[in-house]
């Protein structure tokens, strides 16, 4: 697990920066920890889809949800990586995870 991934997963909250509406159902969510001790600061940018989080990005790297929702969801999530970066590898993460760094945002979808 990376560094970054450990990181988000100390952070008691995090402070929502921007809300995108990206079309019918599909929203980005930019948000922001900083990191006092080391000066540093945690910035991820989150796909929703319908009312769930199934995609994040931080530093680069690209994060999906390991569950199957639908084909839909699936070309959605793929869109929305290739529309932030030219990453080729994503890395699958538990959806409990993404479920909570919503909950650490206390934003309610």
């Amino acid at each position: 697990m990376s560094k970054r991934i450990l990181q988000i997963k100390k952070v008691q909250s995090f402070d929502v920066l921007r809300v995108v509406n990206l079309g019918k159902n599909k929203t980005q969510i930019t948000l922001r920890n900083e990191i006092k001790f080391k000066n540093d600061q945690l910035l991820l940018t989150c796909f929703i889809s319908y009312k769930t989080i199934v995609a994040f990005s931080i530093d680069n790297r690209v994060f999906k949800t390991d569950i199957f929702w639908s084909n839909t969801t699936s070309r959605q999530i793929n869109l929305w990586i290739k529309s932030i970066s030219n990453i080729s590898v994503v890395s699958e993460v538990e959806q409990s995870f993404l479920d909570e760094i919503i909950a650490k945002s206390g934003l309610t979808l």
